[in-house]
């Protein structure tokens, strides 16, 4: 029994009402999941150079950085 209170007090946590003041700072692009699509092409370059992908930068890498 005490596990299901705890568990319904941790996922409680997650509702949250927002005021209407709140949502404009809330709907901002910087708030967004994925953000601006320059960022991601860049965390998609690291993430290909860190697990060595020979076609990331057209040569291969051992995820330290030495090519």
């Amino acid at each position: 029994m005490r596990l299901v209170w705890l568990l319904l007090a941790l996922i409680s946590q997650g509702c949250v009402t927002v005021r209407p003041w709140q949502r404009e700072r809330l709907s901002r692009r910087c708030m967004e999941m994925d953000g601006p699509a320059s960022s991601a092409s860049f965390e998609a370059h690291v993430r290909a150079v860190r697990s060595g992908d020979v076609a990331a930068a057209g040569a291969g890498g051992g995820g330290c950085g030495c090519n």
